[in-house]
């Protein structure tokens, strides 16, 4: 694994729990709207400092088509069966 890669793990979870300690609070305080955008914040932004612009762009330009895929249902034959994926009639 590449030393950044550990560092920045090291440091997002340092800060999470820091910030924990630091308001003198619970780990469940996590659960808290302030806390939680303070982990998924760290962690766009980790994400995105581990990865180019490009990439960014791209991902959270099928963010849309992600959320909203559909998977394909079987495909039926006339007599209720699968349809082969095989060659057509000889």
């Amino acid at each position: 694994m590449d030393p950044a890669t550990m560092a920045g793990m090291a440091l997002a979870f340092g800060a999470v729990l820091l910030s924990i300690f630091l308001e003198g609070s619970s780990p469940m305080s996590v659960i808290l709207p302030a806390p939680m955008i303070l982990v998924i914040g760290g962690t766009l932004g980790a994400g995105l400092a581990s990865s180019t612009l490009r990439d960014a762009k791209r991902a959270f330009g099928t963010l849309g088509r992600w959320m909203t895929f559909q998977a394909a249902g079987p495909r039926l034959d006339g007599r209720g069966g699968r349809r082969s994926r095989g060659p057509g009639p000889a």
